[in-house]
Parts: structure tokens; C-alpha cells; sequence
């Protein structure tokens, strides 16, 4: 009475057919009628529309998944028809009566997308006006074969504690979803298989490097073959590590990205100008981030949260010239908006650089029928070894992995590259007979994209005094044009061996390579020896010395930090410095405090309040900083 209070009769008739049950977890007439006859309510012929009719009243034993079930639904079938058959549906009752019973359970599809009809029926009101019925982008045979994939792959490495995985394969040209996998296993409740992987937030790691390496090409600060610095550093009291523990002293930019050094990274996060990756991150609608100041550099190596979903749209950036759009569930017939991330030039260079990085040393192993197509991948591991990431493009198409568990438990075998890796390639592998139609993405190049001769140990333009040369991806007017700072021509009486600083009858020029200080102890820790530049003549001045090489550089006290100092425990002075320099000498507030040697520490007590510290090398050429004391504790 309740319900037909409230409703009309075509409301309940339109629940009943959503709702009734036909056998096993089958709930509608839309989903029986597609599973039992692969077509739609409104296709169906009268004995199939009679057989729909029968099977709620029992569904149990009348479930057309039995063979068992056959002769019920005959049974209730002729009942129907005997009850019928002085109605007005006698002449339709006896064409049906005329057609064979052709009944079979077509399981294809079923759990062929569980999350993703999940997300699409969740999110369809943020793509497009509720519809009774839609149009996915989702492509079933590659859902088929990366569920296949990804099943084989955690059953081969379940002894190693690897139970679980996402997938996301993304159609960068028309930016549909085309494959996705929440989990390993929908039904496992173990690994909470339930739970879509693809729109959980999880630290990315290491996979939002790529776009720092953008930025910084675009605002001019690298070009792929800068050599950075993979050396200890301060940045304001955050000391960041390299994965291994290591430093590798001079590394190429392209280098540093696809070995996933740390410490060039967060150099270069560092620089970038007010559009950085947060800004970048805010355009690509990354959400629930919170304010820039909470990450600090740490954002460059998984210090916000991201979902794949969220990733795979910035990875496709990089194939649609650096302008972002929304990944769709959908087919799209109208043009999506878009925001510019990167510039079409550095977008190239940035999927150019990932282009280097091999393949996982098992694909290579196993052998790749594929290796026709280059692909531009990056790899991500959380901290804690929470998270494993793939992330690989491959024409026009985005293909990222997620490997771990959704409690969140570490587990050391969760590395990225050893993890996830072979997954991606092996996912690569599966979906690339389907790259036949696929265009070449390297004929999209942009003009503005010159090669130029590289001095490859410094990774500056090339010059005479150069050792040895390269060539190089430059973007004219962008990228750095300054002065190789390492090979420089200077003057050796022939006599003394020592650095002349006037030309003479005893003088001859020479090259010589002037590593900073930063390089040389990381040089030294690795076993390799560097010849230094000669020291100058005694007859030289300061200011004459000043005029050639770099000024030292302070390193600590850090710039920006506020010190709580405790007496007692005396605050080192330490600088970077140019090759060939043996003593420093150090100043608080102009006033004298040490003199050491250049590799040794100065150490100074400080007041509270503000100071300003002076470096000296011993050929006159200094560097200041100032830094605040705070109340002294303990006094």
C-alpha cells in the first residue's frame, strides 16, 4: 500500500524490471537480457521475452547458468502460455511457441570492468547529464589481456609478497580511458580487492621528477646534456638522499632523470622561478593538495599524494605538446579544454629523455619482439617501499602501474624498477600488436628544436679548449648559452710549473679542468684522482688571482635558516670552493675567526641576533651570507 501510495505503476513497473532477479548475481532485465541473448530488452523475440518473464519467480532453479535449470523454465514457460491463452497475446504466444529455445549464459563480460563500472556509475554526473545508458571508452579485448597480464604477473611473484597491482592504459590522442584494473582480484577480500587502486591517493615517488626537468627547460636553466651536481647539499634544513645513498658527483641532466638521482632534482626544484611544480600540479587539477609550504622540496620526490588517474593525465601532457586535458571514461565528441603545462619543447626533450632509460634487465632478458618502439618510462618508489611505480609512453598511449597494498605495509621488494617495471613492459608487450596504426610521435617535433655540437664533461656549448665533443637537443633563446666553468686556458711558466698571471718568454698556455670543490670529494670518496690546476706564482696579486676562476660558495651556515644555537656546541662554517684553492679564511661580522684548510671545517660561536659570515679563498676571491641566531637556549 505504501509503495503504490507513492508511486505510479509505470515507477514500479520500471523498479521491478531494474531490480528483479535472474539468476545468480544477475539483477534487471537490461543486464539478463544482454547475457542470455547479447542484446537488448527491445531486440528481444517473443519466446526470449517469455523466458525473462518466468525467471524471477524462481530464480534459483530456473538460473539459465544451470543446465540442471533447462527443463524448470520449460515447465513455467508452458504454464505462462496456458494461462494466456485466451488473452490478447494468444496470437504472439503462438510464434513463440514456433521458435527453438536458445538459451546460453555468454560470461565474457562479466567482472570484465568491476571499478571502472564502479567509477564510471560514481562519476557519471562530473563527465556528462545522467543517462540510462552510455557509451564507455573502455576497449574490452585490451582489458581482457591486461587483466590476464597483470593476474599471471602477481601469481609469479607472490614469493616475493606481491599480491596486488593497478593498471591505467590512457589513449593520450583522444584521452580515453581504455583499460582499467583497481586490483589484482575484485573477490579477494585479502587484499581488499574492492577497493579501486587507480583513484587512491598514494605517494608518488619519484614520478613527478620528469615535470621538474620540464620546467626547468623551459625557464632555461638546463638543456638534457647540463651536467648537474649529484653531491651533498642543504636546502634550509632539509638534507634530501639519493635512493641508494650514493652520489655520482657531475651527472647529465638526461641522466639524472632516468637513473632517478635525487639530489639534481631537488637542486633544480629549488631554482625554479614562481611557476613551479605546484603551480604545475594545481593546472593538471591534482586535488587535495595542501599548501606549498607543508611540502616544500619534498614535493618532487613523493611528498603529495596523487592518484594514477591524476598521473596518467599529466604523463599524456607530455605527449600532446605540454597541454593538459582530463582523462575521459567516455566517448567524447566535443573538444575538451585544456591547460598548458609545459611548452612544446620541452614537453619533446623531458619524453626524449625518458626515451633513454632501458628497459628493465628481465624484459631484456626475456627478449622484445617490440623493440621498434622506444619507450619514454619513469619509475617511482614511496618511502618505506609503501608504493612501486611504472609510468611508460609509447606513441600515443599512457600506460602506468601501481604495485603494493592498500594497508599500506612496507615491503622491500616494492621498488619501482624491479617491481612495476617488468609489469609495464610486460602490460607494453600484451598491447602492442595494436601499434601498427599507431603514428610516428617523433615527426611531431618542434621546429623551434635545433641540435648543437655539446662539450659532453661539462655539457656546455662547444668550445676549442673542449676535450671532447657531443650533440645535443638546444632550444635557441631558452636554453643556457653561459661559459663552461670546468675547462679553462691559462698560463704555466715552463719553468716552475706554477700558474703565471702575465705571458713571458716562460709562459705557454694550457687547458686545464677546474672541478668545484663539490665534485672533487665525491672524486676522492669514489677513488678517482683529478689532477688540480697549478697553484700561482708568488708574484701574482690577489686582485689579479680574483679576476680568474669562481668565488667559494658558503654551504653552512644555510641560507634562509634560522638558527636555535646551544652554547657549547660551535656552529661549522663550510664552502664550496674552485679547484686549486688550499686555504679558506672565515669572518663573522668582519671580524676575523679562522683560517683553515680548503677540505677542513672553521667552527664559530655565535650570539643571538643577526650576522653576516665571510668567506675568503686564497687568491682573494670572497662570498658573504647572513643568517639569524636565535635566544641562545640555556641562557
Amino acid at each position: 500500500l505504501q509503495i503504490e501510495h507513492q508511486y505510479s505503476k509505470q515507477d514500479i513497473l520500471t523498479a521491478y524490471f531494474n531490480l528483479a532477479p535472474y539468476g545468480g548475481n544477475v539483477e534487471g532485465i537490461g543486464a539478463a537480457s544482454f547475457l542470455y541473448f547479447q542484446k537488448s530488452p527491445h531486440q528481444l523475440n517473443p519466446l526470449e521475452a517469455i523466458i525473462l518473464s518466468v525467471i524471477p519467480q524462481n530464480p534459483n532453479k530456473r538460473n539459465p547458468a544451470k543446465q540442471s535449470s533447462l527443463s524448470h523454465i520449460k515447465q513455467a514457460i508452458s504454464r505462462l502460455i496456458e494461462r494466456l491463452e485466451s488473452s490478447q497475446f494468444a496470437s504472439w504466444l503462438t510464434d513463440a511457441q514456433d521458435l527453438p529455445l536458445l538459451l546460453k549464459r555468454d560470461t565474457t563480460y562479466l567482472n570484465l570492468a568491476p571499478h571502472f563500472t564502479q567509477y564510471i556509475r560514481n562519476n557519471q554526473a562530473n563527465y556528462t547529464q545522467p543517462k540510462a545508458s552510455v557509451t564507455t571508452s573502455l576497449v574490452s579485448n585490451k582489458q581482457r589481456q591486461a587483466m590476464r597480464v597483470v593476474k599471471n604477473y602477481v601469481n609469479r611473484k607472490a614469493d616475493v609478497g606481491l599480491a596486488n597491482a593497478s593498471v591505467i592504459v590512457l589513449n593520450s590522442d583522444t584521452m580515453n580511458i581504455e583499460v582499467m584494473i583497481g586490483s589484482a582480484d575484485f573477490f579477494n577480500h585479502k587484499i581488499q580487492g574492492q577497493v579501486n587502486g587507480t583513484l587512491a591517493k598514494r605517494s608518488p615517488g619519484s614520478t613527478l621528477k620528469p615535470f621538474i626537468y620540464g620546467l626547468a627547460l623551459d625557464q632555461g636553466l638546463i638543456h638534457p646534456l647540463t651536467i648537474l651536481s649529484d653531491s651533498p647539499d642543504q636546502y634550509a634544513g632539509y638534507t634530501p638522499e639519493n635512493f641508494d645513498k650514493q652520489f655520482l658527483g657531475p651527472i647529465s641532466a638526461t641522466q639524472a632523470l632516468i637513473t632517478s638521482r635525487n639530489l639534481p632534482a631537488v637542486n633544480l626544484q629549488n631554482q625554479l622561478s614562481e611557476n613551479n611544480l605546484y603551480d604545475l600540479l594545481l593546472k593538471a587539477q591534482v586535488t587535495k593538495l595542501k599548501a606549498p609550504e607543508h611540502y616544500g622540496l619534498s614535493l618532487g620526490l613523493g611528498g603529495a599524494e596523487v592518484t594514477m588517474l591524476e598521473l596518467v593525465g599529466l604523463y599524456a601532457s607530455l605527449n600532446n605538446e605540454g597541454l593538459f586535458q582530463r582523462p575521459q571514461p567516455f566517448t567524447q565528441t566535443t573538444k575538451m579544454s585544456t591547460k598548458r603545462l609545459l611548452s612544446p619543447e620541452a614537453s619533446f626533450l623531458v619524453l626524449d629523455m625518458l626515451k633513454q632509460n632501458p628497459p628493465p634487465a628481465t624484459h631484456r632478458q626475456i627478449g622484445n619482439t617490440n623493440n621498434n618502439y622506444r619507450v619514454g618510462w619513469k619509475t617511482g618508489t614511496s618511502w618505506g617501499f609503501r608504493d612501486a611505480w611504472a609510468i611508460g609512453l609509447i606513441e600515443n598511449y599512457v600506460v602506468a602501474v601501481w604495485v603494493g597494498n592498500f594497508e599500506g605495509h612496507g615491503n622491500p621488494s616494492f621498488v619501482g624498477a624491479t617491481a612495476a617495471g617488468p609489469l609495464l613492459f610486460e602490460l607494453i608487450d600484451g598491447l602492442l600488436p595494436d601499434t601498427q596504426t599507431y603514428t610516428n610521435k617523433q615527426s611531431r617535433r618542434p621546429s623551434k628544436i635545433k641540435r648543437v655540437p655539446i662539450c659532453e664533461p661539462s655539457g656546455t656549448l662547444m668550445h676549442k679548449n673542449c676535450p671532447s665533443e657531443t650533440s645535443g637537443w638546444f632550444i635557441p633563446g631558452i636554453s643556457p648559452i653561459a661559459h663552461d666553468p670546468i675547462y679553462r686556458n691559462i698560463l704555466v711558466n715552463t719553468q716552475t710549473g706554477l700558474r703565471a698571471c702575465a705571458p713571458s718568454n716562460n709562459t705557454e698556455e694550457k687547458v686545464v679542468a677546474f672541478w668545484p670543490s663539490k665534485f672533487t670529494s665525491v672524486f676522492r670518496l669514489a677513488g678517482i684522482t683529478v689532477d688540480e690546476p697549478p697553484p700561482f706564482e708568488s708574484s701574482c696579486t690577489a686582485i689579479e688571482n680574483a679576476d680568474k676562476g669562481r668565488a667559494p660558495s658558503i654551504t653552512s651556515p644555510v641560507k634562509n635558516l634560522v638558527y636555535h644555537h646551544q652554547p657549547g656546541k660551535p656552529l661549522p662554517l663550510t664552502a664550496q670552493y674552485d679547484s686549486g684553492v688550499k686555504q679558506l679564511y672565515w669572518f663573522a661580522n668582519k671580524q676575523f675567526i679562522a683560517a683553515t684548510k680548503a677540505q677542513s671545517r672553521a667552527y664559530w660561536e655565535p650570539s643571538p641576533g643577526k650576522h653576516v659570515i665571510t668567506v675568503v679563498d686564497d687568491n682573494g676571491r670572497s662570498h658573504s651570507q647572513s643568517l639569524m641566531v636565535s635566544s641562545v637556549i640555556g641562557q
